[in-house]
């Protein structure tokens, strides 16, 4: 039986490499394409800054990455 809740539309980001303003314009973008989900597929951290990191992980986590 089909859940009625199925994924229609996936915005998918890669390749984040700790670089927090890209980021932010992609979920930015992707939460205006009405999108159901965005999904991270990895290589989010890569030698950044501490700080980097967190604004990254804050980001992935304040639009439900």
């Amino acid at each position: 039986m089909a859940n009625k809740e199925t994924l229609q539309r996936v915005g998918a980001i890669g390749d984040i490499h700790g670089e927090a303003n890209n980021l932010k314009i992609a979920l930015e973008f992707l939460s205006q394409a009405n999108v159901d989900q965005i999904m991270s597929v990895g290589d989010i951290v890569d030698g950044k800054t501490p700080q980097d990191v967190i604004e990254c992980l804050d980001l992935l986590q304040t639009y439900k990455v």
